[in-house]
């Protein structure tokens, strides 16, 4: 068998981490409830005219990607933070075990 690694484990370091990546997160949720407070009072304005018809076709779906991108990006974000909130959770707990049963 192989020599053994002690592995040292510091909890509040990925908290620390998580807080962080929840701040950015937070970043961007305020960017899209901007850009759709932005996006609402135009919304249904762009008329049925030739330049209307062009917003609607080009605009509106641009839009709509920009929206779901920073969106995307959002819930990515607050997925890991809660992956590393619930890693620092079981490797402290771990860490606390191991101390508990080798001290």
């Amino acid at each position: 068998m192989g020599d053994l690694v002690n592995i040292d484990v510091d909890a509040t370091l990925l908290v620390d981490a998580a807080r962080e990546v929840g701040g950015v997160a937070g970043k961007f949720g305020a960017l899209l409830s901007r850009l759709e407070e932005g996006a609402a009072q135009y919304e249904g304005r762009e008329g049925d005219d030739d330049t209307g018809r062009s917003i609607s076709r080009g605009y509106n779906p641009a839009a709509a990607n920009l929206k779901g991108a920073v969106k995307y990006v959002r819930d990515q974000l607050l997925q890991y933070e809660g992956g590393l909130k619930d890693a620092a959770g079981v490797l402290g707990a771990m860490e606390l075990a191991n101390e508990a049963e080798f001290s």
